[in-house]
């Protein structure tokens, strides 16, 4: 019965579209514009797209690519970490700065060597379905 009175007192939203479209299909692509709305307000809050000053529009393009390019890439990695269930332990910045302290070094004689792999990261490679062998060689070495 409270629940029943507190839908009562909820809001309701119509959705108005000019076409011969479904109803379903309208409900659809306003939840996937809500998604894109949604998406571009972590670009301007996570990544720090600010209003961008350049000299060129070749600068301008390449900008805003590579800030497009890090959005995909971050909600990819946030769906993998909700589907894991990761989300509820980590947030993106802490599961990427846990995962940036392991290192690749390669030694003088051509070989490879991962740096010692915490529990932490174990379990988040584990999760992630990620193999060690993954990781990228150390660039400052």
């Amino acid at each position: 019965n409270a629940i029943a009175q507190s839908i009562n007192r909820c809001g309701i939203t119509i959705l108005g579209y000019k076409g011969n479209y479904k109803p379903d299909e309208t409900l659809i692509w306003y939840r996937e514009r809500d998604s894109i709305e949604k998406m571009f307000l972590s670009l301007k809050s996570y990544l720090g797209a600010k209003p961008i000053r350049v000299q060129s529009i070749e600068s301008l393009n390449g900008l805003l690519f590579i800030n497009f390019i890090a959005l995909i890439l971050r909600h990819k990695l946030l769906k993998m970490m909700y589907d894991s269930k990761l989300s509820k332990k980590y947030s993106v910045e802490k599961l990427m700065l846990e995962l940036s302290k392991i290192r690749k070094i390669v030694l003088a004689n051509g070989k490879e060597v991962t740096s010692e792999i915490t529990k932490k990261q174990r379990e988040i490679m584990e999760s992630l379905n990620i193999s060690a062998d993954y990781v990228p060689k150390n660039p400052r070495v």
